[in-house]
């Protein structure tokens, strides 16, 4: 586990990990992170928890959920970087529906 006011995105690679890999990103709140796993709409909480602690290596550490949401990854490629007042930057945008449809 990270050391407390690390900061950092941590790409795991473990057989025993869901599709083998998980990521774990810091927060801007000490002691919080973000656990990204693949989507499973039948796992339970303790599920996801047992699943941290493979991912940390630290099975008795407690872990409390604050939530959980699920997104989608994708890539694009652009054929236009300005649109009007609009510069895409650093390569990466999120999809919004404007952008998407130019309105």
């Amino acid at each position: 586990m990270p050391r407390p006011g690390a900061w950092g995105i941590h790409y795991i690679q473990n057989p025993a990990l869901p599709d083998g890999t998980g990521v774990l990103v810091s927060t801007d709140f000490e002691g919080e992170w973000v656990a990204n796993i693949p989507a499973d709409p039948a796992r339970t909480p303790q599920r996801t928890t047992e699943i941290i602690h493979t991912m940390i290596g630290l099975p008795d550490i407690e872990i409390e959920l604050l939530g959980e949401t699920t997104f989608e990854y994708g890539q694009t490629v652009t054929d236009r970087f300005r649109e009007g007042p609009v510069l895409l930057g650093l390569g990466a945008a999120i999809r919004r529906g404007c952008l998407e449809t130019g309105a």
